[in-house]
This record gives structure tokens, sequence and C-alpha cells, in this order.
């Protein structure tokens, strides 16, 4: 899809030595900024997940992250915000195939590479229920310079705190290996405070109501949680 030559360009910004990936994450900056760039999808929509994290809050590019994973800020109908997504990301992408749960709405595209038989796949999730901030919402510069686009935009998010809370969230729910490494990532800046992180994973727990777990649980183990993490070498 990326030619050569511009994927060789963009492999001095990231390290992946896979060309998907390379040009995975060139996609990706690319729509983070045309789609943030409309005023539809800035005041309908923040950025969060692990792409988010390390797009916006990394010096430097540290994990490879294949989705875009968003969240309605305020409650009303996705059929208009999907509407400007699909005008933003077909014309590159081509139709996507399209998901709806009751908390769920995703897109999910296919990418045929230069060279490539088989096609990798972008998604684009959002959350249509959590339309709250622990912290509240913020707005990150973030800029792509290449010869296949350039670009910038201010893109809606959460503070970085609150990021992590919603990982240590993801850690209970599901058994991925990425939301270790993005925790252990976490505990290595300075600016992380995990007591805010705490106190946002409790918020977002409580809000979702889940039987079973505790109080206790909930402040006391993930607390254990990232001492443990912390140590990992």
């Amino acid at each position: 899809m990326i030619a050569n030559a511009y994927l060789n360009e963009w492999r001095q910004i990231v390290p992946w030595s896979d060309n998907k990936m390379v040009e995975q994450d060139l996609i990706i900056s690319r729509l983070l900024v045309e789609l943030f760039s409309h005023t539809k999808i800035s005041s309908s929509l923040a950025f969060r997940g692990g792409t988010a994290i390390y797009k916006l809050f990394a010096p430097h590019p540290v994990r490879y992250s294949e989705d875009i994973d968003l969240v309605q800020i305020k409650a009303e109908p996705i059929g208009e915000t999907i509407a400007v997504i699909r005008n933003i990301v077909d014309p590159l992408l081509g139709e996507p195939e399209r998901k709806r749960s009751k908390k769920t709405f995703s897109l999910t595209y296919d990418i045929l590479g230069e060279g490539a038989t088989e096609p990798q796949k972008l998604k684009i999730d959002i959350n249509t229920r959590e339309h709250f901030a622990v912290f509240g919402f913020q707005q990150k510069k973030f800029a792509i310079k290449s010869r296949w686009f350039s670009g910038e935009s201010k893109i809606l998010s959460y503070e970085f705190d609150e990021l992590l809370g919603t990982k240590i969230r993801a850690f209970y729910q599901r058994d991925k290996g990425r939301d270790l490494f993005d925790l252990w990532f976490a505990l290595q800046q300075e600016s992380f405070d995990s007591k805010r992180a705490v106190a946002a994973f409790i918020e977002y727990t409580k809000k979702e109501n889940k039987k079973g777990q505790e109080e206790g649980l909930k402040i006391h183990f993930p607390f254990q949680l990232l001492k443990r993490i912390k140590r990992i070498k």
C-alpha cells in the first residue's frame, strides 16, 4: 500500500524491523491527525489505550500497537460520528467490517502492503458507554512528518495516570502481556503517580459495578501488583 521508500524513511522514527508494523504505525499516525482535525471527532471522542500511551506520552516509540481505541465522551447517537470516521478512513483503507455490541462499535480495516499476500488488520474501537474522565480530559499536540503524509492536530485524551488506571483494569479483565508491559513502562516514568492510577482504576470499576471485586482487593492488590512490576528488569 505504502511505497517502500516511505516505509524506510519512517523506520528511522520507529524501531520495528517488520515492514507490516512500520506501515501500520505510519497509517495510524496519519489517521490520528486526520481524525482529530475534524471538529466532530475532536468534540465527540477521546483517545485511549496503549496506542495513546505511546503516541502521546512516550518520548520515543517503545511498544508496537496496532489499534486505535476511542471513547465517546458524551451520550449521543454514534451514527454521525461513524459516518465522519468512514469519510476520512475509507478512501485510504477501503470498506471496513463493522461490529456493534452493547458497549462498543468497531470498524476493522484490511491493509494489504506492497508484496504482501495476507492483509493485516487495523481496528478502530469506540467505547460508547464511558462518558467521563476521572481527572478530566486534556488535549495533546500530535504531529507526523513524512514524505507520505505530514500534519498535526490536537488530540483529546486523558491524563497519563488515568490511562494507566484503565490498564490496571485491563490487567484484571484479560490475559495480555502488553498490559503488563504498559504498567512496567509507566513505573519507569518519574511523572507517574501510582496512587492516582489506582484511584482511577477504582472509579472505573465502581462505575462498571463488577461483582466480586471487593474494596480491599481494589485498593491493596493494585499496589502490590505495581510494586512487583517495578522490580522487573
